[in-house]
């Protein structure tokens, strides 16, 4: 960057990243859905969304309403899991929805990139491509960390998100915490780093969202699919500064969580129910080290890479025959040597005991 490109990066972190967003989101007001109009009390007579005076069966409650974009209780907590502001917070169906948001609110199609970081997620790019918005690969290095200068050589002035996951789908590794910085403090004001931490819970080190305090252009990504045991619940989210937060408020959609969603997702993080998948993660944890243990030596395993993940990468000798076996047998696998980097590369999840026998039994 030249000296004037750094003056007007360090203006721009002063004002916020709201100023990099897509003129036309920044500029128009959110959608004002009835719920959002008035707050709920026990005495208060809803008449303004054409709802159902009644609910759809005998012992349901609370369908025939329109729930909250944010429901107050589950943003709570929310807050108290991550230990974050509300003004930071924004909840989405998944982590993808969160992906698909920051896209659609920071980036003008045909115009604008993002940065994502191969052998990596593949909606990263599959969430730009939608939109016409370029995707530039910038690969990991050979040790399936963040290359720095590879991605500042493919930033330009609209390079408007650089999406990083860490622990890394499909790699199994976190990615290096003082370049995840480094790389915030090189592109401050023009650019976010948006840091996946769908995997986070099931590794050593800790979440990144302390970083938003210094770092304006940070964005985190949680969902409570793996670690909490709910991936069918679709339910996720985005931490930010305000700004971004209140921009992706603006593309959401008006209605995004459902009231069964919400009720689970509120039993799911009681303080008991925590406790309880916490135990049920150092099992699994375990499991992950037996296996990997174990299907080191079994003929035709190469490489059995390190993982912070429930999940682990294995280099084998035919992972195309390896996968079609194992299919035939019921077992399914992610074939991933089509991804950088990664030929002959499977990737099993860890499941319960009685999974993982089945698999070693079939690979033995």
């Amino acid at each position: 960057m030249t000296a004037q490109e750094l003056e007007n990066s360090g203006k721009a972190e002063q004002a916020g990243m709201a100023q990099r967003a897509r003129p036309e989101i920044r500029d128009m007001k959110g959608y004002a859905s009835a719920r959002s109009l008035v707050a709920e009390s026990g005495s208060t007579i809803f008449l303004d969304a054409n709802e159902c005076a009644f609910e759809p069966f005998i012992g349901a409650e609370g369908l025939a309403r329109y729930p909250m974009q944010q429901p107050q209780a589950l943003v709570q907590a929310f807050c108290t899991w991550l230990d974050i502001s509300s003004r930071n917070l924004t909840l989405t169906r998944g982590a993808d929805e969160a992906i698909d948001c920051l896209v659609r609110a920071f980036c003008v199609p045909g115009s604008d990139n993002i940065i994502i970081c191969p052998p990596t997620f593949a909606m990263y790019a599959q969430s730009a491509a939608i939109q016409g918005i370029e995707a530039r690969a910038a690969p990991l290095d050979s040790s399936f960390d963040l290359n720095i200068n590879k991605i500042t050589e493919q930033a330009d002035n609209n390079t408007k998100l650089v999406f990083v996951c860490s622990p890394n789908n499909p790699t199994g590794n976190l990615m290096s915490e003082d370049r995840i910085i480094d790389l915030c403090n090189r592109l401050a004001g023009r650019t976010l780093v948006v840091v996946d931490e769908t995997y986070i819970d099931y590794a050593t080190a800790d979440s990144l969202i302390a970083g938003l305090e210094s770092h304006a252009n940070l964005v985190i990504l949680r969902t409570l699919s793996k670690s909490h045991a709910a991936a069918g619940l679709r339910l996720g989210a985005a931490v930010a500064r305000q700004d971004v937060s209140e921009l992706m408020a603006k593309v959401l959609a008006p209605y995004p969580l459902p009231q069964p969603v919400i009720s689970t997702a509120l039993t799911i993080m009681t303080p008991a129910n925590q406790q309880r998948l916490a135990e049920k993660r150092a099992d699994m944890l375990q499991r992950r080290k037996e296996f990997a243990g174990a299907i080191a030596a079994i003929d035709g395993v190469e490489t059995v890479f390190p993982s912070d993940a429930n999940y682990l990468l294995v280099r084998v000798s035919d992972a195309d025959g390896l996968c079609a076996a194992a299919r035939k047998a019921g077992i399914i696998l992610r074939n991933q040597s089509h991804q950088p980097g990664l030929a002959g590369c499977i990737r099993i999840s860890i499941g319960s005991a009685d999974d993982m026998a089945r698999v070693l039994a079939f690979m033995r």
